[in-house]
């Protein structure tokens, strides 16, 4: 190989990646004189190379036309390819250090954009936690509005229950004013028969004295006047029941309840209390409460001296549900929660309480057939000797209190 070429040869094997076996160099230099045969290769003005090459084509290709002017040229153009290769590598360093240029701006906008997607990572994830934030927030406001609504239905029932409870305020204002003239003239009419008696009797009185001296004339009209006087007490014991039947309705119409809230008072602790132990009347019931003003009609029932498991040690005390005007438009059976109290009359500290479900199988929370259930709960409700402590009984009274649970019946 010439000296030139071996040159080249040496170069290329440094500039390159990898070495090129002498093979491939020799495969090079086929297609190097294929190339120059074929016509398609330009010399660049390389008078001896192109007289070469055209000798070579004269030839149909012998090289040992044409090898010994390749080969001067390779070896007087050492410079010049040295030259051409420098320029070759030198533009492949131009090349390769915008391509560096480039694949480091091209990195540099990578790193910008992996930020940017770490920001939208962030921003999603900001994004989620607000989502949930604000299903949170929607629940509430789901939650918030429903017991508004609730409650704004409530208001509205209740508001629909004071104008009946109002108009039942005024019914019972009449009623109270027409009972209480009754009351006055049934008094009125008893105080006249008291003294017409009175009257009567004196006159009676006097007709005896008569009749010491005028024999049986007196004795008739001593007789006449004695029966009149018989017929006049009766009237007077009709009159007297009607004005405490009068009386017992004020009182009932008075103190009636429509709250579910019964406030008993007793009077005459001890006598009752007695009238209880001797079994003369063993049992006493309140007045009736109603919940709600078309609701459930009820009363409490109690034994001073005791029922049942209770008697002679406890003071029994009942829960009765009656017969009302309204039992059609009812739930039943009955299932309110019903809470009893022995109220303190000091400051309210000591007041004794039981309350209690009612058991819906038993009969006494049916629709009431007749005027009233059995009574039910409480046989042992406060030991007797309660009623010798005065914070309990002052003044010989005692207040019961009675509450029924009126949850979910104004619907």
């Amino acid at each position: 190989m010439p000296q030139g070429l071996k040159l080249v040869h040496g170069l290329a094997q440094i500039l390159l990646p990898t070495v090129i076996e002498e093979e491939r160099v020799n495969e090079l230099r086929d297609f190097v004189q294929r190339l120059a045969y074929s016509g398609d290769y330009d010399p660049g003005g390389n008078y001896e190379v192109a007289e070469s090459i055209a000798g070579y084509r004269r030839h149909d290709g012998n090289p040992k036309c044409v090898n010994a002017k390749i080969e001067k040229h390779a070896e007087e153009g050492v410079q010049s390819h040295l030259d051409m290769t420098v320029m070759a590598v030198a533009r492949l360093n131009a090349d390769l250090s915008g391509a560096v240029s480039k694949v480091a701006e091209l990195k540099s906008q990578m790193d910008i954009q992996l930020r940017k997607f770490g920001r939208v990572d962030e921003l999603e994830s900001r994004v989620e936690a607000d989502h949930q934030k604000n299903e949170e927030l929607a629940k509430q406001i789901a939650s918030i509005k429903l017991t508004h609504k609730s409650k704004y239905d409530r208001l509205g029932k209740l508001q629909k229950l004071l104008a009946g409870q109002a108009d039942n305020i005024e019914t019972l204002e009449s009623t109270a004013k027409k009972d209480r003239k009754a009351n006055e003239d049934i008094r009125r009419t008893v105080d006249s028969l008291h003294g017409s008696t009175t009257a009567l009797a004196k006159k009676v009185e006097e007709m005896g004295a008569i009749g010491g001296t005028g024999g049986r004339g007196g004795g008739i009209l001593r007789g006449l006047a004695q029966q009149q006087i018989s017929n006049m007490k009766k009237e007077m014991d009709i009159q007297s029941a009607q004005l405490s039947e009068q009386n017992l309705r004020f009182q009932i119409l008075e103190t009636a309840s429509y709250d579910g809230v019964l406030m008993w008072k007793i009077n005459s602790v001890r006598m009752r209390k007695q009238e209880a132990d001797s079994g003369k009347i063993v049992s006493l019931y309140s007045q009736p409460f109603y919940a709600g003003r078309f609701g459930y009609k009820m009363c409490a029932r109690i034994y001073l001296n005791g029922d049942g498991m209770g008697k002679e040690t406890h003071v029994s005390m009942f829960f009765v549900v009656m017969k009302g005007d309204y039992d059609a438009l009812l739930k039943w059976p009955f299932d309110q929660k019903v809470t009893m109290l022995l109220l303190d009359q000091d400051d309210g500290k000591l007041t004794l309480s039981d309350s209690f479900k009612p058991d819906t199988r038993s009969s006494s929370f049916k629709r009431p057939t007749g005027d009233m259930n059995i009574a039910s709960r409480c046989p042992l409700f406060v030991s007797q000797d309660i009623l010798k402590n005065s914070v309990y009984v002052k003044d010989d009274t005692m207040f019961l209190k009675m509450i029924v649970d009126t949850t979910g019946l104004y619907v």
